[in-house]
């Protein structure tokens, strides 16, 4: 499903009396010469990739391609020369031949073993004659197959993911985050990259026309001035051939992996049509660990968007996959199916809370928003000019006219500036040492809504109150020298909790996920 365009798929080859060495993975063509990638401890290469060449000794065909490509050229039979020669023909009839290194078979050529002088001459004779057939047309077609660096390049048959940068002036910013992301991603994954120069007036165009010699799958889409973040962003997604839309400020230097664990989490998790990133400063702190949303007296805003962990160091606390009802677009990956039944992006916001907008049109039609810490990007914040905090105060307009009465918030600031969660959860316990601990971890796993725990024990007598001694700074107790009784424990829980939300929940109740979520969603 990945490659619908794949014709040939060959495998890892070891050797049968050293299999623990690769003997041959695949051969990469260029004008320059031949890359044979082999030799090499056998946990190499684990991955699946376009490539130019498999080797012959096992290879899987799809029936059609000999009826579009032809059979082998008995002219370069008996030879090393007839399955390079057919993938050429194979490649030209518009297959991709894939090398898929997690699959293993022996082949018992010896390890170390050479060719005869007169298997070399005839090997080396048939390559001659296959370049005089092919010509420069062999370096033709692999252009559309393979980069110099052995990436893989895509076309909108293959892309899976569309990276859509808009850029406005920094120029210096936007070769650091090329530089970066066509570094750091994983080559297993297909991707391309659409970049939307809202109407720059420094060296940016003229980087971008060498950037796109320079790397590949680099597209650009030059507006004539300023349309803001929102409509550069709807371009470039009308513009994407991946199912998946990644978001992606030039600002930013992605890291290593970051974009394999985002696609992870969207695609084991079928409810998921966002994922956000960990966005850190350059000194390491925390720039943002997800969105939360809060009800600020202190300023008289009812739906405020605050960075989770903004300038905190980095610890546990930040490093957990969340599910929340928002995060940035300065790195957000969408399904490209969802991005388009709720709209996009409202063009209305101009560059602020648009993306806090956006999120709130993906929660409302009944999908997920995660947070995934695993995927790591520096974010020189704001670094991408004044113009972007010109209508902030008419963006935070917006956002609370469009949604005051429609989105609950996981938090509530005091005009004393005392904050506090805006759901509570309250358990009695007594003698329940068999079933809290079940109780508690399916809460702390499965509540995606900021909520206060308060436990409280009637006098427990058996180890209930060890277990709940381990939890630490998670939960609040709240520890009664004599059973008071249900009614009145639940009483005191209530009492010393805040916020618009009460859960009474009982200790041997295992919550699942989204649980307080979509409760809430009835009020």
């Amino acid at each position: 499903r990945e490659y619908p365009y794949a014709g040939v798929v060959g495998p890892k080859v070891v050797y049968l009396d050293n299999p623990e060495t690769i003997q041959f993975a695949d051969y990469r063509w260029y004008p320059e010469h031949i890359e044979h990638r082999g030799e090499r401890d056998v946990g190499q290469y684990n991955f699946l990739s376009r490539t130019s060449h498999v080797i012959g000794c096992c290879m899987l065909y799809r029936r059609s391609v000999f009826a579009r490509a032809g059979v082998f050229d008995i002219r370069f039979s008996p030879s090393q020369v007839e399955d390079p020669d057919h993938h050429f023909s194979v490649m030209a009839a518009g297959y991709d031949i894939l090398f898929d290194g997690r699959i293993t078979v022996k082949h018992p050529l010896t390890a170390g073993r050479k060719p005869s002088a007169a298997a070399a001459a005839n090997s080396y004779g048939n390559f001659i004659k296959m370049e005089g057939k092919w010509g420069k047309e062999i370096f033709k077609i692999l252009e559309t197959g393979l980069d110099k660096s052995g990436r893989i390049l895509v076309d909108e048959r293959t892309a899976r993911v569309s990276i859509i940068i808009p850029v406005f002036n920094k120029v210096a910013l936007t070769e650091k985050c090329l530089s970066a992301l066509y570094a750091n991603t994983e080559p297993t994954v297909p991707f391309e990259v659409i970049i939307v120069d809202n109407g720059s007036t420094d060296d940016t165009p003229q980087f971008l026309q060498t950037a796109q010699t320079q790397y590949p799958n680099l597209r650009v889409i030059s507006n004539a001035e300023n349309v803001g973040f929102a409509r550069a962003c709807n371009q470039g997604a009308q513009a994407a051939a991946g199912e998946f839309i990644l978001f992606l400020n030039n600002d930013t230097e992605v890291q290593p992996g970051w974009l394999a664990a985002m696609l992870n989490t969207i695609q084991s998790n079928p409810n998921a049509a966002v994922v956000g990133s960990k966005l850190l400063f350059p000194d390491g702190t925390i720039q943002h660990a997800g969105v939360a949303i809060v009800a600020d007296a202190n300023l008289g805003i009812p739906v405020s968007a605050w960075h989770i962990g903004y300038l905190h160091q980095d610890s546990a606390a930040f490093n957990k996959l969340r599910v929340l009802q928002a995060v940035t677009a300065a790195c957000m990956l969408v399904k490209k199916e969802v991005f388009t039944e709720v709209g996009g992006f409202d063009e209305a916001y101009w560059n602020g809370y648009e993306d806090v907008d956006f999120c709130f049109k993906v929660g409302q039609a009944g999908y997920d928003i995660y947070y995934q810490p695993e995927s790591v990007v520096i974010h020189y914040e704001s670094q991408s000019g004044a113009e972007r905090h010109l209508r902030e105060d008419d963006n935070l307009q917006l956002l609370q006219k469009r949604w005051r009465e429609k989105i609950i918030p996981d938090y509530v600031q005091t005009a004393e500036k005392e904050i506090y969660p805006n759901a509570a959860i309250v358990i009695v316990t007594y003698n329940s040492e068999n079933s809290i601990r079940a109780c508690l971890d399916s809460v702390l796993e499965n509540t995606h809504t900021a909520a206060e725990i308060v436990v409280v024990d009637n006098a427990s007598a058996d180890g209930t109150r060890d277990i709940l001694a381990q939890y630490g700074g998670r939960i609040r107790t709240i520890l009664n020298n004599e059973n008071l009784g249900f009614s009145a424990a639940c009483n005191q829980g209530i009492r010393a909790t805040r916020g618009d939300f009460v859960v009474l929940l009982n200790p041997d109740t295992i919550v699942t996920p989204g649980w307080l979520r979509q409760m809430q969603a009835h009020f």
